[in-house]
């Protein structure tokens, strides 16, 4: 009952990851393709806030069912496809909302930036980074996870 338990505590772990660094991926996205069509003008580059605000919960819903997925497709471990989804579904939602808080903008906020276009280049990359470690996180306890068929 323990390893099932680690199971679906790493699974969840997994889920966070993939919807976090998803949504963060996409924002960044936005705003840096928003920052190159405003151009530098200061009014249009402002609004650029207000179409992440209206775009952020599509994104956390995307990153959220993109994880569900991700998590409902591992196979071959005697873990019931319910209880995977489960697990994953409880991880994408702490990551969505995590979105919001957003740890790694704070981070990225400490050192002083002379341009914005690699701000948001180097955020999409972390987003991107912890999408990509959010897949290599399932698909690692998957293989760890994995049952063989019986030899007839």
């Amino acid at each position: 009952m323990r390893v099932v338990s680690h199971y679906r505590s790493l699974l969840a772990t997994s889920g966070l990851l993939i919807a976090f660094g998803f949504s963060k991926l996409l924002d960044q996205l936005v705003l840096g393709d928003w920052q190159v069509i405003s151009a530098g003008e200061f009014d249009l580059a402002a609004r650029g806030i207000w179409l992440l605000a209206a775009f952020s919960l599509v994104f956390s819903f995307t990153g959220a069912f993109l994880s569900v997925v991700f998590v409902a497709v591992t196979r071959r471990t005697d873990e019931p496809l319910t209880g995977r989804i489960m697990a994953g579904a409880a991880g994408s939602v702490v990551g969505a909302a995590l979105f919001g808080a957003d740890p790694v903008q704070y981070l990225l906020g400490l050192p002083h930036w002379h341009s914005a276009y690699a701000y948001h280049v180097v955020s999409a990359c972390a987003g991107l980074a912890i999408l990509a470690l959010g897949i290599f996180l399932l698909v690692r306890i998957a293989r760890a996870m994995r049952t063989e068929p019986a030899a007839a």
